[in-house]
């Protein structure tokens, strides 16, 4: 058989595809086991397990064949079909779980904070909010204290500060301040 006909026969059969398949998959380990032969007693039925590792993530699944599924009834054929489906088997298993990981891993990513703007000036729901926070305390020496300047003088970027420092202070304390 020359070695055109051999390519032809392997692109038939899929054995190209699967190993390009499974050279994308970035695997670590892979293993393939008879788990039984085809023989009269066990009514000629074919067991494989294909066990893949990509990363932390690792599947086992078994595949079968019988004179009735596989291409032919010879036992090295079932043996073929029954190594080749749980190959398959696998390889889906480990592409579905690397792609749901990939969506988890994006839906997970923490919102980037937000920054105050420095050149807006105090709104006055901050105003509002710092008054409440400061407990009976001047919000203009709060201010002064903390970032220079007058309440009335700051930016939203000085009043996120000046929140942030209250609401700290206060749990600090024991105090919830809403």
């Amino acid at each position: 058989m020359d070695k055109n006909t051999t390519n032809h026969v392997a692109v038939d059969d899929g054995l190209l595809n699967m190993q390009e398949k499974i050279g994308n998959l970035g695997l670590s380990a892979i293993k393939t086991v008879i788990k039984q032969a085809p023989e009269a007693g066990n009514g000629h039925i074919a067991i494989a397990q294909t066990d893949l590792h990509v990363g932390d993530i690792h599947v086992s699944m078994p595949g079968f064949a019988t004179p009735d599924t596989a291409n032919g009834g010879a036992p090295h054929q079932l043996l073929d079909d029954s190594l080749r489906s749980s190959l398959d088997a696998a390889v889906a298993c480990i592409q579905a779980l690397c792609a749901e990981k990939r969506q988890a891993s994006v839906w997970q990513s923490p919102p980037s904070p937000r920054q105050a703007s420095t050149k807006k000036p105090i709104s006055d729901s901050q105003v509002n909010f710092i008054n409440r926070l400061a407990r009976g305390a001047k919000p203009d020496t709060l201010a002064r204290d903390l970032v220079g300047k007058a309440l009335a003088d700051c930016t939203c970027a000085d009043a996120d500060k000046i929140i942030k420092s209250l609401k700290a202070n206060d749990q600090v304390n024991g105090k919830v301040p809403w």
